[in-house]
């Protein structure tokens, strides 16, 4: 008879192990997955911040005959607009996706281009910095004139690198 309730206390015991293995493993898998999600999230919300920046540090630097066709990356460079967090190499700023962003004079007012952008990346500059107040918000080959809704962003960003184009009117 001693047998077998050691035999059942063992079998216990390894069912109850299993079992908070189990919980550890879906604890760990949770703790993954919200890291996973954070840093996707972050890596939007910084890309938001990345392309505002930009766009208003080159309007401080509007001469008074506006911005002409010039590049305005090298003196956002240099004058220290653009945060260390992003990588900066030979005087251009890459996105955290890796892809170029540029800003160059269009007379009374300048462009800016992120290039490269993940699909979430796209769906969410476009719809934070495509407002009504720009002269024009270009997703891939679509543009836009008026105010880039959520709808709006989800159609014309694809599954892959997305290139925004934001084209300011003063």
């Amino acid at each position: 008879g001693d047998e077998m309730k050691k035999l059942k206390k063992g079998i216990a015991n390894i069912t109850d192990s299993i079992s908070s293995l189990g919980i550890m493993i879906v604890v760990i898998s949770l703790v993954v997955a919200a890291a996973a999600l954070g840093y996707f999230y972050v890596n939007s919300t910084s890309e938001v911040t990345l392309v505002t920046t930009v766009m208003n540090e080159t309007r401080n630097l509007r001469s008074s005959s506006g911005y002409g066709t010039d590049d305005y990356v090298p003196a956002l460079v240099k004058g220290g607009s653009i945060s260390k967090s992003y990588t900066i190499t030979n005087n251009q700023i890459y996105n955290k996706s890796g892809g170029l962003l540029t800003v160059k004079g269009n007379g009374v007012g300048f462009i800016v281009t992120d290039n490269g952008l993940p699909q979430r990346d796209c769906v969410k500059v476009a719809r934070s910095i495509g407002t009504a107040d720009l002269a024009s918000t270009k997703i891939n080959n679509t543009s836009f004139t008026a105010e880039v809704t959520a709808a709006n962003a989800a159609a014309a960003c694809v599954d892959g690198d997305n290139t925004l184009t934001f084209t300011t009117k003063s």
